[in-house]
């Protein structure tokens, strides 16, 4: 009997060594707000209206660590605030949020809560530039004197000036 509880304690020491670590989601926004005006709404909302204690931030590369308090135990969170464009070539500003081992609908909670936030404190974000139209190709001029076919000035079949 006792054999047999060692076999079952070490199959299930296996199995947990063969179940994959959970995995994290990752939370994204975009925004047409600027870095500039968005970087110090986040960090304070991170540190005062979410409570979160702030383990290190970097304005340089737009990230901060974080650390929580749920369900009696501590928990690790990121923002990463990263400058893209959209495909027209206008400025955007992606919002990642990662919080470490918590189900993805709370990461979605408390972005919601970052772009609210952001909304109140900044307005709606600006509209994007439309994408500049291409200007229209001259047609090339044929093989030749450059000038062909433009007129001169004082050229013009009338000899006024002579």
């Amino acid at each position: 009997m006792n054999e047999l509880r060692r076999f079952a304690a070490t199959a299930v020491a296996c199995a947990a060594l063969l179940i994959p670590a959970v995995a994290h989601a990752v939370s994204a926004r975009t925004t047409s707000h600027t870095f500039e005006r968005v970087w110090p709404s986040a960090v304070r909302f991170i540190r005062v209206d979410q409570g979160y204690d702030i383990i290190d931030k970097d304005p340089e590369t737009g990230y901060v660590l974080f650390e929580f308090d749920d369900d009696d135990r501590r928990f690790r969170g990121s923002l990463e605030l990263v400058r893209t464009t959209d495909s027209s070539g206008n400025p955007e500003l992606r919002m990642v949020m990662n919080l470490y081992d918590r189900p993805t609908w709370m990461e979605d909670m408390v972005m919601n809560k970052l772009a609210q936030k952001i909304r109140d404190e900044h307005g709606d974000p600006p509209a994007p530039k439309p994408k500049p139209k291409p200007k229209p190709k001259k047609p090339d001029k044929p093989d030749g004197d450059p000038n062909e076919g433009e007129d001169e000035p004082g050229r013009d079949g009338d000899d006024k000036n002579r």
